[in-house]
């Protein structure tokens, strides 16, 4: 890109430019003699425009614009470190926020590089003449203007959304460039396209290994074909084979793509509390097979939606398959295992279990304080006195005016 400033410099060259060329062979005789070398005189024109050109320098460099900066909840923020739950506040009015992973990448004064590394974050970007936005999810760039969008990427499934509330985007990925307007929603997933491509070559193998049609004789006289009728038996089963074997692909290809978007919507309900439709639709899928077509945050929520209906072993086989997650992700499967095991299992150690593991996967998550107390209440009801007072001293150190800090104090204090 072209330095504004560079317009500045050239004037400067060519200021010196103008003056007549020393004469160092002078200078040189002089200092051979001893005498000091004569000394070279500027036009007061040429001092001007030096003078001028630095000034208008001066006051380009210190009005350059500066890059935008952010806040990351209450602390100030820098680019590289990733934020989880991002809740990112930009210096140009823009705003980003949502359970995800988020890393700022680099910040320029019209805007920035944000990568999404997993998780849906909903950003809101202030739209300016010379605003410049570019959102990296996994192979899929989304550039931005100025305007409001909820963009999702699962890692593990490998699915690309975007759903537009304000404005357009282009959605750049592989093999893919795509606008989205307002109202729009976008969703790719690469894992399916490749489970489409291999279905595709099977199909192609299948129709190879079909044994190959011999040519018919032909008759002198009519120049007409002569098939024997076993060569025209054969033949129609070599053809209906291929058409069998088509139909075949074809049909395991819908049933596939139905299943996918059956178990897709099914997370979707299940995300949105619509628990008992979230579950019929699964269970008509078949309830391991749907786990199995879903990233694990979806697997997740299909949990919730399995315990509140208190399925026990449906929810421990999707928290179990969630904990396959990110780090968030698994200290929230870890959590909610816990949870399962003390409310519909009645197994307090098996909660104090999954509890601790809940800690240990993300110390600083959403849910640690929260672990944190049940743990302690967890190891109380198992009737591990020592477990609990370590539990309960822990939650106080770390959470002094914690919801269970009360509890803590009567476990320390009996």
């Amino acid at each position: 890109m072209t330095d504004e400033r560079e317009p500045l410099f050239d004037a400067v060259r060519d200021a010196w430019a103008n003056e007549p060329a020393p004469d160092f062979s002078a200078a040189r005789r002089a200092v051979l003699n001893g005498a000091a070398p004569p000394t070279r005189r500027r036009g007061p024109w040429a001092v001007g425009a030096i003078a001028a050109a630095a000034a208008v320098l001066l006051v380009v460099w210190v009005t350059r614009p500066e890059p935008l900066s952010f806040v990351a909840g209450a602390a100030a923020g820098e680019a590289g470190p990733t934020y989880e739950s991002a809740d990112l506040a930009f210096s140009d009015g823009s705003t980003i926020d949502g359970e995800a992973s988020v890393q700022v990448q680099e910040l320029t004064p019209r805007g920035a590089r944000v990568r999404l590394q997993r998780g849906t974050l909903r950003a809101d970007i202030t739209h300016r003449e010379d605003t410049a936005w570019r959102f990296i999810a996994g192979p899929f760039e989304v550039q931005v203007i100025g305007t409001a969008f909820d963009l999702r990427w699962e890692p593990e499934a490998e699915r690309f959304s975007i759903a537009l509330r304000e404005g357009e985007v282009e959605v750049r990925g592989p093999a893919i460039v795509r606008r989205v307007r307002a109202g729009e929603h976008f969703e790719h997933s690469l894992a399916d396209e490749a489970a489409e491509q291999a279905e595709s070559v099977e199909a192609a193998e299948l129709v190879e290994r079909a044994e190959p049609v011999e040519a018919a004789d032909t008759s002198p006289e009519t120049n007409e074909p002569v098939e024997p009728a076993e060569t025209a038996t054969r033949t129609d089963g070599i053809e209906n084979g291929r058409a069998d074997a088509t139909r075949e692909t074809r049909t395991r290809r819908a049933r596939a793509s139905a299943a996918r978007e059956q178990a897709r919507e099914a997370a979707r309900l299940a995300r949105a509390g619509e628990h008992r439709r979230a579950y019929d639709i699964a269970s008509n899928v078949g309830w391991s097979q749907t786990l199995g077509l879903l990233g694990a945050a979806d697997r997740l929520a299909l949990g919730n939606a399995a315990r509140v209906l208190r399925r026990r072993e449906l929810a421990r086989e999707a928290y179990e398959g969630a904990r396959e997650g990110e780090r968030g992700v698994r200290a929230r499967a870890a959590f909610a295992l816990g949870r399962l095991a003390i409310d519909l299992s009645s197994a307090p150690a098996e909660g104090a279990r999954w509890f601790e593991r809940a800690i240990q996967d993300d110390p600083r998550g959403p849910l640690a304080r929260e672990a944190q107390g049940r743990l302690f209440e967890a190891y109380a009801a198992a009737g591990n006195a020592r477990s609990a007072e370590r539990a309960a001293r822990a939650y106080l150190e770390r959470y002094p005016s914690g919801p269970h800090a009360g509890r803590a104090r009567s476990v320390l204090s009996p």
